[in-house]
């Protein structure tokens, strides 16, 4: 996965450089889209769609589409935590 933010372009920073787990990025929104046949997007992908965010895009994401905010509750993420 590209370490670049999908919709500004903001380089990310790995959590763990160098261990395995290479697509824990620092504050960031992962999204995967999936689907099936029939549905809005067709299973004929070789790879699922996806986008990574940096941590101002995934707040601009949730402000814009409210429903997502409340899907996923940003407010309750370890960043927000007081």
């Amino acid at each position: 996965m590209d370490n670049h933010c999908y919709s500004c372009n903001k380089e990310l920073h790995e959590l763990f450089p160098g261990h395995i787990t290479n697509y824990q990025f620092d504050n960031a929104l992962w999204i995967e889209f999936h689907g099936g046949y029939g549905m809005f997007i067709d299973p004929m992908f070789d790879e699922v769609p996806r986008a990574l965010l940096c941590h101002e895009c995934a707040h601009e994401l949730c402000d814009k589409i409210p429903w997502i905010g409340n899907l996923i509750r940003p407010e309750e993420s370890h960043t927000h935590r007081e």
